[in-house]
């Protein structure tokens, strides 16, 4: 039953894209009074993709040079083979791809279930016995709970969430939640109110938010029960700007990342802590540079799969270096993922191994996991790296307020001692800890005693790049034309969705050369596919 329902999803998003195209134009040629442009006979609207009016301080400096076109009449022409058509017709506009992609087999999370009975653990992973409620905070795990100190008048460490929003009834609303600072950028919705509408159906997942706001600072709680009585986040006392940007866990859309990465930038947050994922996005590697520039700390989720499906990787934007992705350790540190093809049961994704040096884990599954619109209910199997990500997000928070003072050169040099604070001290002890969990498993006591430094060199910018295409393809990889970065992040995308690909592509990157037989071997996968755009398949039937 459950492959059937993912089927339907994957073809479900398919049938559900439109053609919005986002642009990088060249300023100092193009008009931005310019309202619209033909494509293909159909006519976009052009807006600016990073909006003035909904940010904090609308003279703050944005990405003027960004747009994105909505068309006003659909078409069936695939949106890669529109952007590279508009790119070759227009000499102002330097780059162009989809906003929205299509995602095969989504790894669909918890749905809202409909009682507010309280899930027991699950058996399928380690669990403490006898119950313990909120295990993950104690000091044999993530040792948040003896950092996170007492609440105090100084200013707050600001985190900014961003997720499918929040429940304001529940009982673990964060004590210091900045509602007049909260954000929407779900297209047609209210843009300042992150509240969760609670609206279900295929592929959406209310509630989300909720359960991973609560694990990043939740408030005091009491349960009886479990003789618990405490605050239930990680970084309780933190303020907390709530952004919703999606109505589920995977980012279909690129323009509502951009958007909120800019947010908070001008809302002045410290850290950002973000369960979700998707494919790469040039915008993204951009937006992530300019944050990480700011001096925010990012914290966002490795990824999940089921049944390994669409892929074990690490998702965007956690793949990117300036970002900590948060990987998944169980109850008792093994790696959050045992199962295989033809089991259907969520686990964490990890690697490839060149990607975890920016990787560190925490606790999942079998942790708090707040209901929505059940007021004080939990449930006790809360999954997902959505849950171990707000761990490493609030251990940033108490980190960043106990060295409040210290004060660097450059914003980004916080960034990069507070990774290397809890890089240095996260539990390597586990067996094959660099595999699974990248730089260890979280210690926040251990990280709060490493002192600040001034690292001289920043972390290399990130991008979205993929030389191998120009391999398979016979073009130079040190600076691609535009049509040649448009091939290669529809390529990546298309990686995404495809098991077959990325064997081939981890071998490929393994050895660093191409064989004849893999070169067919992509050709044949590719041109299979059936949202690969015209003008790749072009390049690719070309090959011998």
């Amino acid at each position: 039953m459950r492959f059937y329902l993912l089927l339907l999803c994957s073809l479900m998003v398919l049938w559900a894209q439109n053609s919005d195209i986002l642009v990088e134009v060249d300023s100092s040629r193009w008009s931005p009074d310019t309202r619209s442009i033909v494509i293909a006979d159909v006519e976009y609207a052009i807006q600016p993709l990073v909006s003035p009016s909904l940010r904090t301080d609308s003279a703050a400096e944005h990405r003027a040079n960004w747009w994105i076109l909505r068309p006003k009449a659909r078409t069936d022409r695939k949106t890669w083979d529109l952007a590279h058509e508009l790119v070759a017709n227009n000499p102002t506009i330097l780059y162009a791809e989809p906003d929205y992609t299509k995602i095969d087999m989504p790894t669909l999370e918890s749905f809202q279930r409909g009682d507010c009975d309280e899930n027991g653990y699950s058996s399928d992973w380690d669990y403490p016995s006898p119950r313990v409620f909120a295990w993950h905070l104690g000091d044999a795990h993530s040792q948040l709970k003896s950092v996170r100190g007492k609440d105090s008048s100084e200013a707050k460490i600001r985190i900014a969430h961003l997720d499918t929003g929040y429940d304001p009834q529940h009982v673990s609303l964060p004590k210091y939640l900045r509602t007049d600072l909260q954000r929407n950028f779900v297209e047609g919705e209210n843009p300042y109110s992150a509240v969760d509408p609670a609206i279900g159906g295929v592929l959406n997942q209310p509630g989300h938010g909720t359960s991973t706001l609560a694990l990043l600072a939740g408030n005091y709680v009491s349960r009886p029960q479990d003789a618990y009585y405490d605050y239930v986040g990680a970084a309780p006392f933190a303020e907390i700007v709530p952004v919703r940007i999606s109505s589920t866990v995977i980012l279909f859309q690129s323009s509502s990342l951009v958007q909120a990465l800019y947010y908070i930038i001008s809302a002045n947050c410290d850290v950002l802590s973000m369960s979700m994922g998707g494919v790469p996005s040039k915008f993204w590697a951009e937006a992530v540079n300019d944050a990480y520039e700011h001096g925010i700390v990012l914290v966002t989720a490795a990824g999940n799969s089921v049944g390994c499906l669409p892929t074990t990787e690490l998702v965007w934007p956690a793949r990117f270096n300036r970002v900590i992705a948060v990987c998944g350790a169980t109850y008792k540190g093994t790696p959050y993922f045992k199962y295989g093809m033809f089991d259907f049961k969520m686990q964490g994704n990890f690697g490839p191994q060149e990607l975890m040096g920016s990787a560190i884990a925490s606790y999942t599954p079998n942790v708090p996991w707040a209901n929505r619109g059940c007021g004080t209910s939990f449930d006790y199997d809360g999954a997902g790296t959505s849950a171990a990500t707000p761990q490493v997000a609030g251990a940033v928070a108490l980190w960043l307020e106990k060295y409040r003072d210290y004060r660097y050169d450059h914003p980004w040099q916080r960034v990069n001692a507070v990774r290397k604070a809890l890089f240095s001290t996260a539990d390597k002890s586990y067996g094959e800890s660099a595999k699974y969990y990248g730089n260890g498993i979280l210690r926040a006591k251990r990280a709060l005693d490493v002192a600040p430094f001034k690292d001289p060199n920043p972390i290399p910018q990130d991008s979205v790049r993929f030389p191998i295409l120009g391999l398979l393809l016979g073009w130079r990889t040190e600076n691609p034309t535009p049509e040649q970065s448009m091939l290669e992040v529809e390529v990546l995308r298309l990686r995404y969705n495809s098991p077959t690909l990325q064997k081939i592509f981890q071998e490929i990157e393994a050895n660093q050369k191409i064989t004849t037989t893999q070169r067919q071997e992509i050709k044949a996968t590719i041109l299979q596919m059936p949202e690969c755009s015209d003008t790749l398949a072009k390049q690719l039937q070309a090959l011998e």
